[in-house]
């Protein structure tokens, strides 16, 4: 059995180029972001991240809201 990259060298290349120019396109948004914002700015925002996920993994366990004291008490 032949290799792949010896059938469409070509089909290859290109798609080889095209993953590469969407990552390079998608990660510059991302860098700015994350290196851009400031550090309050961003520990709020991943501490209301934290919170949320913590709430709906509570909702989705179906554990009552009482519970959720505990673990904030324990995290913080």
């Amino acid at each position: 059995m032949t290799p792949p990259h010896r059938l469409h060298p070509m089909t290859a290349l290109l798609l080889f180029t095209g993953v590469n120019f969407i990552l390079v396109q998608t990660i510059t948004p991302v860098y700015d972001f994350v290196c851009f914002l400031p550090y309050w700015e961003r520990r709020v925002s991943i501490l209301y991240l934290i919170i949320f996920h913590v709430f709906l993994l509570f909702i989705l366990l179906q554990i009552p809201l009482i519970d959720i004291s505990c673990i904030f008490f324990l995290v913080f």
